[in-house]
């Protein structure tokens, strides 16, 4: 697929980008300066005279609004990428849906606690990128592999930083929720990447 493909922006595409600016509190020339585009570029998307957005200038912009593209351009999925935005409830709400696969549900289900948004460094020993399950090394390479669940909505998107970690067996850095399982066992939800 051609990567200057111009998908047309749909008629509510100005209305999330400029939520998210407001969100953010950033005006129009701020994110045009972040995301490296044209003065007027991003302003006339938003006042509705440019209705196309090259694929990688969509990208661009969704990373410095801290959202996806599938939200920007459909409303669909999470609204934010920033892990602080995360609240329990929607960390049990990705759960659900992780959990619907059976081999996810053994991991996940019983959980009776939710621990604190935690940084940390990982090395994946196993990845299933269709559920999320993983196991992984944290900290010291010879601690014990640690169970996880993949939540973050980029591990579905090709060339992901999770799926490169892995397959190049490096650390990567993530935030994460420890879960704990009715019968004591840990799990770790990983809800972003750090790049």
């Amino acid at each position: 697929m051609d990567e200057r493909v111009m998908p047309k922006i749909a008629s509510s595409f100005k209305d999330r980008v400029q939520q998210r600016l407001q969100e953010l509190d950033l005006n129009v020339a701020e994110a045009e300066r972040l995301c490296g585009f044209k003065k007027t570029h991003l302003s006339d998307i938003t006042l509705g005279r440019k209705l196309t957005l090259k694929a990688d200038a969509l990208a661009t912009l969704a990373r410095v609004l801290k959202t996806t593209v599938v939200w920007l351009l459909h409303g669909i999925g999470p609204m934010s990428t920033d892990p602080r935005d995360l609240q329990n409830a929607e960390v049990a709400e990705a759960l659900d849906r992780i959990a619907a696969s059976h081999a996810t549900r053994a991991v996940v289900d019983g959980v009776s606690s939710v621990g604190d948004l935690e940084d940390m460094t990982i090395l994946l020993t196993a990845l299933d990128l269709s559920s999320g399950e993983c196991r992984f090394l944290s900290g010291c390479v010879k601690a014990a592999s640690e169970a996880g669940c993949i939540i973050d909505p980029a591990l579905r998107v090709a060339g992901n930083e999770y799926a490169k970690g892995f397959a190049e067996r490096r650390f990567i850095s993530v935030s994460a929720k420890k879960l704990v399982r009715n019968d004591g066992g840990p799990i770790y939800a990983i809800v972003d990447v750090k790049k």
